[in-house]
């Protein structure tokens, strides 16, 4: 998930799924929801921009089908202009170790990286 925003336009998001799901296109979509509202789901692979209204301070929460999710971030694009935030299930752990997180943490089995 890429987020941009540049002075004196309005804020946007760019949301990149970089997941690679193998199978349908449907079940493998990231659903986004900004200030807690559904924006979009953005399949597999593939990238998709969402502008944003009023203020650029936001929060989102990204979830994969319905039970599996990230933590709300709150994000303030006023204060810094690009960032860049990748959402993706925690593949740099042991199979096993992320089947248990998967299944006995769903409410926060997505990652969120902040980069700078």
């Amino acid at each position: 998930m890429t987020i941009y925003h540049t002075n004196g336009d309005p804020c946007s998001i760019e949301v990149h799924n970089d997941y690679p799901w193998i199978g349908s296109e449907k079940y493998g979509r990231f659903r986004v929801y900004i200030d807690g509202n559904y924006r979009c789901s953005v399949p597999p692979m593939s990238s998709m921009q969402i502008d944003l209204d009023g203020s650029c301070e936001h929060t989102f929460q990204v979830r994969f089908w319905y039970w599996f999710r990230s933590p709300v971030v709150m994000i303030n694009l006023a204060t810094k202009p690009i960032r860049i935030i990748r959402v993706n299930l925690p593949m740099n752990r042991p199979f096993m170790e992320r089947m248990k997180t998967l299944f006995a943490q769903p409410r926060s089995a997505l990652r969120v990286e902040l980069e700078k």
